[in-house]
């Protein structure tokens, strides 16, 4: 795994991702009429038979059929020269998703300036979806396409490798895809520049999402979760790779995240504080919905030391409706009482400076599989 991560986000917050609101992870995006972009809840994906990667919410596009962009940007997803990073997320495409004609949709670039300098396309080749990758040089496009037939109703995980080098040297970019059941990825593209390619620099961040969308009559859904950029800087040079679990009984949380919906019980939860000394804190909150009322919570561990760990009293733990468990820094400037949320493995950038994380352990999860959670949110209200 690349822990410690630049930036990692589930969408749990609930924040509703309109135009210009993207809370921790940035901006959004959306020039749709009607609107195209949605934090959508579990409780309405399942009234479509969809449901979220991990916990309650997840961004949705909902494609409009018009020639219009909606996505997010990660500001601090940026990259110099010699350095390789790594972006990881899960996407799902409904089962009516369909691209008109040879339309293509980007759903992830990384920006030099104005130029989209590596990026991600969904195309239809000899009529079948496929990914295609570009990698930019010398203000053209190395473009692959790849052989890998995109399935519609499943979640993949999807994550792009790229690597800026000397003026003269190779970068590349490349694409690895794990569709959910498989143990492993595959590596379904790749591209790398010749000898004359140009060096860019990503100074503008990256954007997931609907990127690029310049064709008409597109139909259809995409989700995104469980969102990870990495950028190694002089440690941890290492891919993030798909969790080997959806529902797992034992999960690390670095941000803000749903460990369960409905009932269940928390067997344990440790703090790890990071290498700051000051009071941040970890709650967490019997919801389903991301509601931070007091009344609401039922655990909160708090450090004070570096690197201190830390263990909740009081254990075991039953929430009746969820377990959202939320981390605050108290570094940045404040977010009501408990301070900032975190989305970040670690301080400013600073690969050696680590954030607050917490190691949550529960009891088998009620509502832990695809067919469970759409059951479930079928039963109770949507938002």
């Amino acid at each position: 795994m690349g822990w410690p991560y630049t930036t990692q986000w589930y969408f749990d917050n609930g924040e509703s991702l309109a135009d210009g609101v993207a809370g921790a992870i940035g901006t959004a995006t959306d020039a749709g009429s009607p609107i195209q972009l949605l934090n959508a809840h579990y409780t309405e994906l399942a009234r479509e038979g969809m449901q979220p990667y991990v916990g309650a919410y997840c961004m949705r596009v909902q494609l409009n059929g018009n020639a219009e962009t909606a996505y997010i940007t990660d500001a601090d997803a940026l990259l110099a020269n010699t350095e390789t990073n790594y972006v990881g997320f899960a996407l799902y495409l409904s089962n009516d998703f369909a691209l008109s004609g040879s339309n293509e949709i980007d759903i992830f670039a990384i920006l030099d300036g104005a130029v989209l300098g590596s990026r991600v396309t969904l195309v239809v080749s000899s009529s079948t979806l496929r990914f295609q990758v570009s990698h930019e040089g010398d203000g053209t496009d190395d473009v692959v396409g790849t052989t890998y037939d995109v399935p519609l109703g499943e979640w993949m995980w999807v994550e792009l490798e790229t690597t800026i080098d000397t003026a003269g040297s190779l970068g590349k970019s490349t694409l690895y895809v794990t569709r959910e059941g498989e143990k492993t990825a595959t590596t379904v593209a790749a591209t790398a520049g010749v000898t004359t390619i140009a060096t860019f620099t990503i100074t503008d961040g990256a954007r997931i999402g609907v990127v690029t969308n310049a064709g008409t009559g597109n139909v259809g859904t995409l989700l995104f979760d469980a969102y990870h950029y990495h950028d190694p800087s002089d440690e941890n040079k290492a891919r993030i790779n798909a969790p080997e679990r959806r529902w797992s009984t034992t999960t690390e949380i670095h941000a803000p995240l749903h460990a369960f919906i409905g009932p269940g019980c928390i067997e344990n939860l440790t703090m790890i504080g990071g290498e700051i000394a000051f009071d941040n804190r970890v709650v967490v909150y019997d919801t389903d919905r991301a509601q931070t009322d007091p009344d609401r919570i039922v655990a909160i561990l708090t450090h004070s030391v570096e690197n201190e760990v830390v263990d909740v009293s009081g254990a075991p733990i039953r929430c009746q409706n969820g377990a959202y468990v939320a981390l605050y820094s108290s570094t940045t400037a404040a977010d009501g009482a408990d301070g900032t949320l975190v989305s970040n493995s670690r301080t400013g950038g600073n690969p050696t400076a680590y954030t607050t994380r917490a190691i949550i352990q529960m009891s088998p999860i009620v509502y832990g599989s695809r067919s469970r959670v759409i059951d479930y949110g079928l039963s109770r209200p949507p938002i």
